[in-house]
């Protein structure tokens, strides 16, 4: 089994810190009712952190699988995928980058951002003989 961490993008990372760090200086007032400021913020960059850091690409003998954290978040067949093509797309996807790999097969579509990206294709190719 191979493991592949995700691309982790910095314009991304800079995105959730502003956020989560603005909930940290909203004042009480009329139309702010946040009195755990502190845990709210906590909480945004646990899930970030998760989101950014825990993200990761297994490939198996058989299989292409995509986890978060301890969760298995998709599976994809080897001999099932047709295409690999890069991809800028700004669609919601399990990786923390945009540059992205489109994977396109029979039964479902992924979009990945692998770490290597040239070891994860070349890993790939060697398992599936047939891929293009």
């Amino acid at each position: 089994m191979y493991r592949f961490r995700s691309r982790v993008s910095i314009i991304l990372l800079i995105v959730l810190v502003a956020a989560s760090s603005s909930i940290l200086f909203l004042e009480p007032g009329p139309y702010v009712h946040l009195p755990e400021n502190n845990w709210i913020s906590l909480l945004i960059w646990a899930l970030a952190f998760l989101l950014l850091f825990g993200i990761r690409y297994e490939i198996t003998e058989t299989h292409v699988c995509i986890k978060i954290g301890p969760v298995r978040f998709g599976k994809t067949p080897i001999d099932e995928i047709q295409e690999i093509e890069r991809s800028y797309i700004f669609f919601s996807a399990p990786a923390a980058s945009l540059k992205r790999l489109y994977i396109t097969s029979k039964k479902r579509d992924m979009l990945i951002s692998p770490s290597n990206e040239e070891e994860f294709i070349r890993i790939l190719k060697s398992i599936f003989r047939f891929f293009c």
